[in-house]
Order: C-alpha cells, then sequence, then structure tokens
C-alpha cells in the first residue's frame, strides 16, 4: 500500500510539474506564482514543498510516513511527518489531508500573498475535526547535497498558517524543538479584514490565536540554523486549520538581454543555471523580436555551498555562432550586507559561482552586444631591404591602380566574386576596407577593381615579398583586426641549393643534380657579380638553400652567379634552373629580368680527398721500415696510387711498395696486396695502406729519402671529366743506429669504439686519434717534430701534448692547429732527446661533421 502510494504520489507530482513548466522534472518543492499583498520582495526565494502522496493513516502511525524531496538545486530533504489528537470519540478517522492553496476563499495564504503554489503543499484538517489539538511532529529533518555537492552549509525550515486562524478560541502554535535550532523570526505578515493575535516571536515557540469570526490574515515564519525538528499544533473550535512547510537556503535567476541589434534577425539566446557537472537546473531563451524582457531562469532555492554555471549559448535555429557577439555578465544581490563575490561586465558566455550564502537572492543578465566592426587595413610597401616586414622608412611602392579586394574563404578556398575592394594609395601604399564582420576572408592583391576578378596579379617589375603570393588568408574578429601588409621588391629573385654531391643515400655522385641522401651546405656564400661589381651576396641556411635580389638597375644585365667553395672543395655540377641561362663549372650565367622569381639554380660541390699522415723515420743502411697511411674518399669514383722518390744524394737503391692493408692493422700480412692498379672508392670509403721503404746497402749516414704518395681521383659520372690528386709525404733519413717510428690509432669517443687503426663512426660523433712516436734504434733523437692534419669530413676540436715526457724530453708543445671547427695541419715539436726505446705520445679530437 505504502509503494502504490508513493508511486502515485510521483506521478502526481511530475505532472504537476510539467503542467507547471512545460518540463518533465521532478521537483518537490516550488515559489509561488505571484507575490500578493504581504508577502517579501525574495518570495520566490520561499520554496514550499509539496504533500502530494500524503497519507493520514500512514502518518498516524508511531513511525509516522518519511517524506524525500528533490529540490531544484537537486539536493533532497527528507523528513518524518507523524500526526496525533486527543483521543475523542467524535474524531473522524482522518486527521489531515494534502490540499491545495488556497484551502478556501478567505484564506489569506494563496488568496492575498504566495498566490499560484502549484501542487499540494498544505496539511488541512479534515472535516468534522472539533475541539480538537492535531499536533503534527516533523523529525529527522536532513538535507542531502547533490552529486558533486560536499555539504550544505546552511538552510531554514519556513511555515506558514495555510488557513485562517479567526474564530476565538482557535490557535496555531509552531515550537522548535531543534537542538541548536535559533527562535522563530516572523518574515512575513498577510494582512487580511484583521490578523490573529501573535505570541512567541523571538523565541522557540510562536503561537497565533484567533480574536472573531471572519476572514483573518496570516503569518509566514522561519527556524534558522539548520533545524532537525519542530512541532505544529493546531486547534480548532468548530472551523479547519492548516500548515504550509517550505524550505530556503539562497536563490538565483539569469536571462538575457540584446544590445543594439541582433547581427541576424534569427539570432535568440539559450542562457541556463548548471551544475558542475553540465545537468541543467533551469534554463531559457529570448524570443520574437525583442531585445529586453525575456523570463528569467530560476531557481528558488539553491544550496549556498555548491558550486554550479551560468552559461548562456546560441538557441537553435541561430544563423550567428556566441563568438560572434560581445558577451558580458552581471550579477546584483538583493540581500544586504553579503559577501558573496558576484561577476561585474564579465566578459564571457560561461561563468562558475563558487557557492552563495544563505538568503542570497541573486538576478544576473547576460547583455549581448553586436560589435561595431573596424576596417581591414593594411599597406601594400616597397620592401627595400626584402626582409618581408614594413620597416620604419619603407613606404608605398608609387605604382597607380593597385587594389586590394576582400572575399569570403571556406576551407582556405577563395571565393569567386570579392565583396568589398579597397583602392591602394600610389603615395604611402595605404588602403582600408571598412565594416569586415567577424569570418575567414581572402585579400587578393589586384590590378583592377572588377570584383568578379579575384586572381593575384603583382604589378610589372615587382616581386613579393611579405604575403609573396598576392593572396592573405586570415581570420577578421569581432573586433579590430592587425593590419594586412603585402611587401613588394622592385627586382627579381633567384633562387637554389648549394649541395654536396657525394651521391650518399643512393644518390648519384658528382652528376651537378641534388638526388638521394646529398645535403646541402650551410653557410656558404652565393654572390652575382656584373663585371668585378658585387649585386648581391647571401648565404646559404642550414639546408644549403639561397636567394638572391637582384635590383631592377640590373635587369637584364648578364650576371655571374657563383658559390663561394670551401677551401679545397671541388665544383662537380649544377644547372642554371629557369633563368635561361647557362652553367659552365663552376658558376652559371644569366640575364634576370625584374619582376621574376627564377628557381632551380644549383650548385653541386664535394670535399677534398684526404691521405695522412706524413711520416719520418730513421733507420739503417740495407734495411726497410713502414708508413701506415689512410685515404678517405669523400666521394664517388677510382683513385690510383703512385710513388715517387726523391734521394738525396741521388744513389740508386732505394725502393717503394704501396700494399693494401685490409685489416687496418698497421702492419702488412702475407695476404695484403700490392697496390697496382686504380680502386674505386664511394664518399666516405677508407683504404688502410702500408708503404713499405728499402734502404740501399752501403749508403752513408745523413743520406735520405722523400717518398711522395700520390692518390689521383678520378669521380665517376663528372661531366666534363673531374679529377683531384691528394698526396703524403714519407721521410727515411740513415741514421747512426736510431729509428723513429710513428702508430696513430683512433677511438670514436661518442660510442666507446676503439683504439684501433680505423673505426666506424657516424656525423657528430667525436674522435680521438693517438700517435705515439718511438725510437727502436740504438741512438738518441734530437729536435723530433711530429706532424699530421685533419681527416676528410672533420672538423678540428683540440690537440694536446702527454702530461708527463720520457726522460730526455724536456719539453713538448702543439705549435700548427686549425681553429676549432676549421681543418687544416697540426704539429707537435720536441725538445730535448727521445732516447733509445722511449716513446712520446701526442694526441688530438675531431668532430664527424654533420
Amino acid at each position: 500500500m505504502i509503494m502504490r502510494r508513493w508511486c502515485r504520489w510521483l506521478l502526481v507530482m511530475s505532472m504537476v510539474l510539467l503542467a507547471m513548466s512545460g518540463v518533465a522534472r521532478a521537483n518537490s518543492c516550488a515559489p509561488a506564482a505571484t507575490q500578493g499583498t504581504g508577502a517579501p520582495a525574495d518570495y520566490k526565494d520561499y520554496c514550499w514543498l509539496d504533500f502530494t502522496g500524503y497519507s493520514d493513516s500512514t502518518a498516524q502511525k508511531t513511525s509516522g510516513q518519511t517524506f524525500s524531496f528533490t529540490l531544484p538545486d537537486f539536493s533532497t530533504i527528507s523528513m518524518n511527518v507523524q500526526v496525533s489528537a486527543t483521543a475523542s470519540a467524535t474524531l473522524p478517522t482522518t486527521l489531515l489531508k494534502a490540499n491545495a492553496v488556497p484551502t478556501y476563499n478567505g484564506a489569506a495564504f494563496g488568496n492575498d500573498a504566495f498566490i499560484g503554489i502549484p501542487g499540494l503543499p498544505v496539511l488541512y484538517m479534515a472535516k468534522g475535526v472539533t475541539n480538537e489539538t492535531v499536533t503534527v511532529n516533523v523529525t529527522n529533518i536532513v538535507v542531502s547535497p547533490p552529486p558533486g555537492g560536499a555539504g550544505v552549509s546552511s538552510y531554514a525550515i519556513i511555515v506558514a498558517d495555510g488557513e485562517s486562524t479567526n474564530n476565538n478560541p482557535e490557535s496555531l502554535s509552531f515550537t522548535n524543538n531543534s537542538p541548536s535550532a535559533s527562535p522563530w523570526s516572523l518574515l512575513a505578515t498577510i494582512p487580511n479584514t484583521g490578523v490573529p493575535t501573535l505570541a512567541g516571536v523571538g523565541t522557540t515557540t510562536v503561537t497565533e490565536t484567533g480574536n472573531s469570526g471572519g476572514n483573518e490574515g496570516s503569518y509566514v515564519f522561519g527556524a534558522f540554523n539548520n533545524p532537525t525538528s519542530f512541532r505544529a499544533q493546531l486547534f480548532t473550535n468548530g472551523g479547519l486549520q492548516g500548515i504550509v512547510i517550505g524550505v530556503r537556503y539562497a536563490s538565483i535567476n539569469v536571462t538575457s538581454v540584446i544590445s543594439g541589434a541582433r547581427l541576424n534577425s534569427k539570432d535568440q539566446f539559450a542562457y541556463a543555471v548548471k551544475t558542475q557537472g553540465g545537468s541543467t537546473i533551469a534554463s531559457g531563451a529570448t524570443t520574437g523580436t525583442g531585445l529586453t524582457g525575456f523570463a528569467p531562469a530560476e531557481v528558488p532555492t539553491i544550496a549556498a555551498s555548491y558550486p554550479f554555471n551560468l552559461f548562456e549559448s546560441m538557441a537553435t535555429g541561430s544563423t550567428s555562432t556566441i563568438g560572434n557577439y560581445a558577451v558580458t555578465l552581471t550579477c546584483t544581490n538583493a540581500t544586504a550586507g553579503s559577501s558573496t563575490v558576484l561577476p561585474t561586465n564579465y566578459l564571457g558566455h560561461s561563468y562558475t559561482i563558487p557557492s552563495l550564502q544563505y538568503g542570497d537572492s541573486v538576478s544576473c543578465v547576460f547583455t549581448n552586444a553586436a560589435p561595431s566592426y573596424s576596417p581591414i587595413t593594411g599597406t601594400v610597401y616597397s620592401d627595400a631591404n626584402h626582409n618581408s616586414n614594413l620597416d620604419a622608412g619603407e613606404t608605398g611602392t608609387g605604382v597607380a591602380n593597385l587594389y586590394v579586394k576582400l572575399a569570403t574563404a571556406t576551407n582556405g578556398v577563395c571565393a569567386t566574386t570579392a565583396t568589398a575592394v579597397g583602392t591602394v594609395s600610389s603615395v604611402d601604399g595605404t588602403y582600408s576596407i571598412p565594416g569586415v564582420a567577424a569570418g575567414n576572408y581572402c585579400l587578393i592583391l589586384n590590378a583592377d577593381n572588377v570584383l568578379t576578378n579575384v586572381t593575384p596579379a603583382l604589378p610589372s617589375g615587382w616581386v613579393g615579398t611579405e604575403n609573396s603570393s598576392g593572396i592573405i588568408y586570415f581570420n577578421a574578429g569581432n573586433y579590430s583586426s592587425p593590419p594586412q601588409n603585402f611587401g613588394l621588391y622592385h627586382g627579381a629573385t633567384l633562387t637554389g641549393t648549394v649541395f654536396n654531391d657525394n651521391g650518399i643515400g643512393s644518390g648519384t655522385a658528382n652528376d651537378g643534380k641534388q638526388n638521394g641522401g646529398e645535403a646541402g651546405l650551410a653557410n656558404n656564400s652565393v654572390t652575382a657579380l656584373a663585371g668585378t661589381t658585387l649585386v648581391d651576396s647571401e648565404p646559404t641556411n642550414g639546408s644549403g638553400f639561397y636567394q638572391l635580389w637582384i635590383p631592377f638597375a640590373d635587369s637584364g644585365t648578364s650576371l655571374v652567379i657563383q658559390p663561394t667553395t670551401p677551401s679545397g672543395w671541388l665544383a662537380t655540377g649544377g644547372s642554371a634552373g629557369n633563368t635561361g641561362g647557362t652553367y659552365a663549372r663552376p658558376k652559371v650565367t644569366a640575364a634576370p629580368v625584374a619582376g621574376s622569381s627564377y628557381t632551380g639554380v644549383n650548385f653541386g660541390l664535394v670535399a677534398p680527398n684526404n691521405l695522412t699522415p706524413n711520416g719520418a723515420q730513421e733507420t739503417q743502411p740495407g734495411s726497410s721500415v713502414y708508413y701506415a697511411e689512410i685515404y678517405t674518399a669523400a666521394s664517388t669514383g677510382n683513385v690510383l696510387f703512385s710513388i715517387t722518390g726523391t734521394p738525396n744524394p741521388s744513389v740508386p737503391g732505394w725502393t717503394q711498395t704501396l700494399y693494401k692493408d685490409a685489416a687496418c692493422s698497421g702492419t702488412i700480412a702475407a695476404s695484403d696486396p700490392v697496390i697496382s692498379a686504380a680502386v674505386p672508392v664511394v664518399a666516405g670509403q677508407t683504404l688502410c695502406l702500408i708503404m713499405k721503404q728499402t734502404t740501399p746497402a752501403g749508403v752513408t749516414n745523413g743520406a735520405s729519402t722523400i717518398a711522395n704518395i700520390s692518390a689521383a681521383m678520378t669521380y665517376t659520372n663528372a661531366s666534363p671529366a673531374l679529377s683531384a690528386t691528394a698526396t703524403v709525404n714519407d721521410t727515411t733519413t740513415i741514421g747512426q743506429g736510431s729509428t723513429l717510428v710513428l702508430h696513430k690509432t683512433v677511438t670514436d669517443i661518442t660510442t666507446s669504439t676503439g683504439p684501433a687503426a680505423s673505426v666506424s663512426a657516424s656525423p657528430g660523433d667525436q674522435l680521438n686519434y693517438i700517435i705515439t712516436a718511438t725510437n727502436n734504434g740504438t741512438a738518441p733523437l734530437r729536435s723530433v717534430v711530429i706532424n699530421d692534419s685533419t681527416p676528410a669530413f672533420t672538423s678540428f676540436v683540440s690537440a694536446a701534448c702527454p702530461s708527463s715526457s720520457p726522460p730526455g724530453i724536456t719539453g713538448c708543445a702543439v705549435t700548427t692547429k686549425p681553429v676549432v671547427g676549421a681543418t687544416g695541419a697540426l704539429k707537435w715539436t720536441l725538445t730535448g732527446t727521445l732516447n733509445a726505446g722511449d716513446s712520446e705520445i701526442v694526441s688530438y679530437i675531431v668532430g664527424i661533421q654533420n
């Protein structure tokens, strides 16, 4: 029975609220629709509980009837209602019933004030209850937070006389029996022909007593500080009595107004109060053509401790977006003395109020203004220094009949017809297009003012710098947009790439075309010369790209375009691009014409091949010494090795043989072949070599020979043919039992690989070379000098002498070295003597170039 009544209560309550709000919501309290006379100004903050589903038979039981009400902010209030009366044979079975307001046409509550409360908010005496006191005990009042709420900071219980306490001795009393609740306060007096006698205001029991027959007024009382229970006693002497119960925390409402006019007649605004989780508590919308006076979205009671959101959006069917309007929010509080912080002229359509205080009565207004649009402005300027920026002193081009057209843009595509056009001043280059609404647009630089011509066109003899295509894609906001400029250069441009034509990454080496993984060369200057006069010089960027600017004065002049070749590098080939000129190693000859942008003027270079180190040894007549050499190829080709010996004095018997050190061990293995023919190599490949020097028997002390090893590289694919030669000198001297032997190893510091005669390394790695000079003879060596140079594809980092030297060596100094980051020769000079059997160790570090 209880379950069926509870379900019936829910159904009736839902139907009542649906009829009231037009929205299917299960709120179980509601404010009055109309204030009337005697209700306070904040009458809508009083949320009167709907007792639809009240069962008097259940309430009369000792356990009473338990109610749970879901309030507008989704918090809940639960309570137990237990009803009793003094024993009397005249009592009917039913003591109270749930009743609508007004209970009758003479009742002040519902007729004169608090008019239009929906549902059944009055617990009303049943007919036949006379000369009896009916007691209503409301206990276990508990307020629970909505989802996401942490607790209720403060609430009040509101009670009122729902009928008329008129005939003496009719009476109605309310007793606040909560442990810590405050006394009753008088919140409203509703006048009629008279009012009952009132006693106990400011105490825990307030009583009103009838004076005479007729229509009497009514009172509304409040108990604060979170009451958990109270008692009502209704005494009648032939008439009827009733009570109304409500709850109050704080209240808020929000609406929208339009300032000025709508951007589009279809535009309407939806406004709402929402929970932090996004659930809508109350909502409303603007309608029609009016600008103000729209019904607010009202929340009659909202828990004082919970954060919630005020939100506005465009209503369905609107043309504009909320971003097309300047939206501000201002809230005011009708409750004097509140410290709640509220927004004033807050710019935005969403705002979170952290919490309200008990008693706050807040009204908020979203103001939506259609902004007055600023014009789109800019300058078409002569960019003399071609830096794509309008600098101080730069002004218009002086060209007449230039126009900037405005067209809408959709997904980056300009409309085929412009909507407006601005004339460019031939004096200062400025233009202006007034009143541009927010949206996506194209600005097109053109030589006519015909709206259907949206093809960009630069003036004759000029090329673009800033927004070089002649089109600007941009988004105009609600307010002013930054200047939209076009930069023009009076002359021509010429672009290309300087690259390492070494065939890396499956490219074709030495063909003058950048392909495969061939990298651009950074920081190489490219120059344009008219005879001996420099026209322009520009550096390449990190990818080898450059751009030359040829002024109008040199239009049509024959120019020589050429990169500055780093020391030892060779030009392999190149291209004149679309200049109409020619490439002849190492330069391009062309005659650029002003107003043209030339591309594809490219230059291929290769680094020098490297053969190291120079060696020097002292030996005995009729013996042999060995020199370890390393050849590093910088590109693809065939290298032919040859040796020329120069003896001093010129005596026969000095012989030299060159071996390929396959294991790079520094010693000749039985399987190591003599090199007698050209060897094919590719970029980065190293060949380990050993040159065997044999001395003639009987040669005198001090005799010597210099063996010049030559590595002649012929570059494949080069047209015309291209070759380069690297050399190294090994000096052998006949001494008095002293022999100097040099041994060189390398370690990849980055990968901790080595030491070895050679290692595999990657760009960016650092290599540590160690040279050991050993006196293998029987006599000391004096004035020892050790020479080397940085290998190919590397740049110098540092060089060092040892921290300690063998006895006899009094000093070591690095007397020749490149600057850091460069390439070149290295020399260590030893002072003192290198005794027989002793060794001196020197070292240097290089980095592999990227």
